[in-house]
């Protein structure tokens, strides 16, 4: 059931209906990062993706993710930057995922228990801290135009055993479509937002881990 909760963690978040907004002061610092070779264009483009990503405070939406094996769950998506976030999947499976903006906890309910590490030390951190930087601890590993889309892949640098993932963005506003997750033996999950709401407000109880009642 974890590796089914694994690809929600690493994002869920939508660019479009966000206005546009200058290049920061930080645009002159190299986005190549030895890792792959962009031209002024894309870099631009790049910058941009990354302010967008930098002014979402809070996320509310519905997704659809489709497993490796061709299965595929439903889910609510809740997310308050920085360091708050839940995952949620529709019934009949009750596990979840909560960052309390140290710790994410995973509730595995078969076996009835907890796991948690520090958010620093998962995926979930290039979502979750104060400001998303490219080319820094999330490192681009490519980005190319398919067809109507533009596709940003992405590894990071402190966890890159959990293997990539790619966005999938409309040319036009930046919209993101969906996003994969591919692992180190190739097994692809996709990640489909649905509905998505902007600066919506939460109870931040929601983001406080609680052991569910039998």
């Amino acid at each position: 059931m974890k590796k089914l909760i694994t690809a929600a963690l690493l994002f869920c978040l939508t660019l479009g209906n966000l206005p546009a907004i200058a290049a920061s002061q930080s645009n002159d610092r190299d986005l190549n990062a030895d890792v792959y070779m962009f031209t002024k264009s894309e870099q631009a483009t790049l910058k941009q993706i990354e302010a967008k990503l930098n002014q979402i405070t809070t996320l509310q939406s519905r997704f659809k993710q489709t497993n490796a094996d061709g299965s595929e769950v439903m889910g609510t998506f809740y997310l308050s930057r920085p360091g708050k976030m839940r995952i949620e999947y529709d019934p009949p499976i009750k596990n979840f995922i909560v960052a309390t903006g140290t710790f994410l906890v995973y509730w595995d309910d078969e076996m009835q228990q907890q796991s948690h590490t520090t958010i620093g030390s998962s995926l979930a951190d290039i979502i979750l801290r104060k400001e998303i930087r490219f080319g820094e601890r999330l490192k681009l590993c490519g980005f190319e135009t398919k067809g109507q889309l533009y596709k940003v892949c992405l590894t990071d640098s402190e966890n890159q055993d959990q293997g990539t993932f790619s966005l999938f963005l409309d040319k036009t506003n930046f919209t993101l479509k969906q996003w994969t997750v591919e692992d180190l033996m190739g097994k692809l999950t996709t990640v489909n937002l649905l509905d998505p709401h902007y600066n919506v407000s939460f109870n931040d109880s929601i983001f406080r881990f609680t052991k569910p009642q039998q």
